[in-house]
């Protein structure tokens, strides 16, 4: 079992950084929480598709629920199973992207079927 720590003060960056420790060929992103229907922000409704990569980005600004403490899981998880317990238990949205080169990443999000520990690929 993996653990990842999930707090409102951590930075999304450190949580990105706590799971490519456990797959390196992995990239977690988050997306920040859906604005409040009282929110006449300019672009407000569009936060929930805009992913948190600012490096002062908190966990805070993207869970929907506050739920804070360990997110325990299987590594042999799918990618969309692992994306349904982020979400149901901390209230966050997320994508997970697979490297594509030594320094790429892809544009696209991993295949919902992918399994968390399986390597894709070797690199070269």
């Amino acid at each position: 079992m993996i653990h990842l720590e999930i707090y409102k003060h951590r930075k999304v960056q450190a949580l990105s950084a706590d799971f490519s420790t456990f797959f390196p060929d992995l990239m977690l992103c988050l997306y920040y929480k859906p604005a409040a229907p009282h929110d006449h922000a300019k672009h407000a409704h569009l936060r929930h598709t805009k992913l948190a990569n600012g490096t002062k980005d908190l966990l805070a600004d993207c869970s929907s629920n506050g739920h804070e403490g360990l997110f325990v899981f299987d590594p042999t998880l799918s990618v969309k199973e692992f994306r349904a317990q982020l979400l149901i238990e901390f209230g966050l949205h997320a994508e997970v992207y697979q490297r594509v080169g030594k320094h790429e990443w892809s544009t696209f999000s991993a295949s919902d079927d992918h399994i968390l520990n399986e390597v894709p690929f070797k690199l070269h």
